[in-house]
């Protein structure tokens, strides 16, 4: 009696751990999915944000994106639960490594961008000396 309520008490632990494990598991899959979605979004709208990027920047002539740098997080407001959801893009401009910019979108309810909100969080640098 007590071995078999000790097998039943192990087993219930085996399948917590499981539930969680595979939980997050699913979390990181829908993760994963929602950035492949969010990369999507921007490069159909890359136009618009080059656009913006041009005309804030008024000597850049070619911008190029770094996707693999995009970034999501929560916009600080000085409340626990943040004023929201931004994304940034990271890439540089006139095919030069150093004349790096960040472009920032706030998010949606379905976290995508908007491009609205589109604002450079880092302007275009050379070096030491902004670049405009």
């Amino acid at each position: 009696m007590q071995k078999k309520r000790v097998v039943l008490v192990l087993i219930a632990i085996f399948l917590v751990l499981a539930g969680i494990g595979g939980t997050k598991k699913v979390v990181e899959m829908r993760e994963t999915a929602q950035k492949e979605r969010q990369v999507a979004f921007l490069k159909a709208h890359e136009k618009e944000m080059t656009e913006y990027i041009k005309k804030e920047a008024k000597d850049v002539r070619k911008v190029t994106y770094n996707w693999n740098s995009i970034n999501v997080g929560v916009v600080g407001n000085g409340t626990p639960w943040g004023g929201g959801k931004k994304i940034q893009i990271f890439g540089y401009a006139n095919a030069e490594r150093d004349f790096e910019f960040r472009l920032d979108m706030e998010l949606d309810e379905k976290i995508f961008p908007k491009l609205a909100t589109m604002e450079l969080g880092q302007k275009v640098y050379i070096d030491e000396g902004r670049y405009e």
